[in-house]
């Protein structure tokens, strides 16, 4: 069952991150850190061969060998993580297990 919020209470909530226009710049530079992601997966599989990397403003800024290590180098780092693109380098063509630790099964 879903919860009806009021239109008062989300002007509330926007207005608590910075207002309408700094969710919107939040969604675009998500949207622009995934095509990066994207454009350059591949060479993250070179670069990074089965870590995860944290990609924060068109750069990966963390690296590592679990999610929660490149979390905590970008908190480390300063950086906001509510923004930030996770994803793990796969070298070889895999499928998700999801498990806590899930890791890449081939």
């Amino acid at each position: 069952m879903s919860t009806v919020v009021s239109e008062d209470r989300i002007r509330e909530m926007v207005e608590s991150v910075g207002g309408l226009e700094a969710v919107l710049e939040g969604e675009r530079q998500f949207k622009a850190d995934q095509r990066y992601l994207e454009d350059n997966r591949e060479r993250f599989k070179e670069q990074y061969p089965d870590q995860w990397i944290g990609i924060v403003h068109l750069r990966v800024v963390a690296h590592g060998d679990t999610a929660d290590d490149v979390l905590a180098a970008l908190l480390e780092a300063d950086e906001d993580i509510s923004g930030a693109v996770l994803h793990h380098a796969c070298v070889e063509d895999s499928i998700w297990l999801l498990a806590e630790g899930s890791r890449c099964a081939a």
